[in-house]
């Protein structure tokens, strides 16, 4: 686990921040040009935000 990008969106509040970057990880991980590893570390990443989404709700 990448430990500096876990502080990071746990540091956050702004629900949309959030939402945006968990939108902008999707359209990474979508991507033709990436590693199955990479989409697999993005996919990790997306789930922390999504983690972090549901606890302030």
């Amino acid at each position: 686990m990448n430990t500096e990008f876990f502080t990071k969106v746990f540091s956050m509040t702004d629900l949309g921040a959030l939402e945006l970057l968990r939108d902008e990880l999707a359209r990474k991980a979508a991507s033709q040009d990436i590693t199955w590893e990479t989409r697999m570390a993005i996919y990790n990443n997306i789930q922390i935000i999504i983690e972090r989404i549901m606890q302030l709700e």
